[in-house]
């Protein structure tokens, strides 16, 4: 399908035996509203490849156990929510500008890609949590206007310098907690931001298996909870001050690589 026109609440399904699904762009007819879009595709692939928009609802395969095709969309989107099922799929955002209304859980297990570039900015203005425990690949800004965000006990791994901020970049001043159930690996920078109010969570070793470049974070006075060692080659800053839930060891490789707590 080259451009979908949503006119109405809209489903599309590749069938029982499952089948690809690919779709140039999603745009609702001009001035009207935003519809309801559920892209069914059993164990086949679902690829957008452009923007996607008009979007009210936006449900990513159902809640059945052929639900195990990939879901890309691989453009630009905007849309009030998105539903996803506790199945074995991965869902990947990984436009320039994501943008979500409401709160976003993603239930599914077998991945989450949000980002692909550094310049990649994902705003979820209620929130984002990741019940399903996928691994998360992250390589972009993820964003909230003050409203937790929780990545699950998944494994998450850096592919771009990436920044998480509950504080909108500081249009919420305030922020909110952000948690990293799992480990954090990746050779590339990470800077959290979780605002004047919010706590943030290291409940995993973060950089065991491939150390940071860099780790920066922000938080409410001593709200880091720091659970595993911290592994850099470059610089740590902790502003906000640190709580240690275990023994831990920060360390920094490279003779330049400041540890700072403030």
């Amino acid at each position: 399908i080259t451009s979908l026109v949503l006119s109405g609440p809209t489903v599309l399904n590749s069938g029982p035996a499952g089948g690809s699904i690919s779709i140039g762009t999603i745009s609702a007819t001009p001035g009207g509203s935003a519809w309801n879009l559920q892209l069914v595709s059993g164990n086949g692939p679902t690829t957008v490849t452009g923007t996607a928009t008009g979007i009210d609802v936006l449900t990513l395969q159902e809640n059945a156990a052929t639900s195990t095709g990939a879901v890309s969309l691989q453009g630009d989107l905007t849309a009030n929510d998105i539903v996803t099922f506790g199945q074995a799929y991965s869902v990947s955002l990984t436009g320039t500008s994501v943008t979500v209304a409401s709160q976003v859980d993603f239930a599914n297990t077998a991945g989450v890609t949000l980002g692909n570039a550094t310049a990649d900015v994902l705003l979820f203005n209620g929130g984002v949590t990741m019940s399903g425990n996928p691994s998360v690949t992250l390589g972009g800004t993820v964003r909230t206007s003050g409203d937790a965000i929780g990545f699950g006990t998944g494994a998450l791994t850096l592919s771009q310098n990436s920044v998480v901020d509950s504080t909108n970049s500081g249009g919420s001043p305030g922020g909110a907690d952000i948690t990293f159930g799992g480990t954090v690996d990746g050779g590339k920078t990470l800077t959290v931001d979780a605002g004047t109010a919010g706590d943030v969570f290291l409940d995993a070793a973060v950089g065991g298996s491939t150390a940071l470049t860099s780790l920066s974070v922000t938080s409410a006075a001593t709200s880091t909870h720091v659970s595993a060692d911290v592994t850099t080659v470059g610089a740590q800053t902790y502003v906000g001050g640190v709580v240690l839930e275990s023994d831990v060891t920060f360390t920094a490789t490279s003779p330049a690589g400041a540890i700072s707590f403030g």
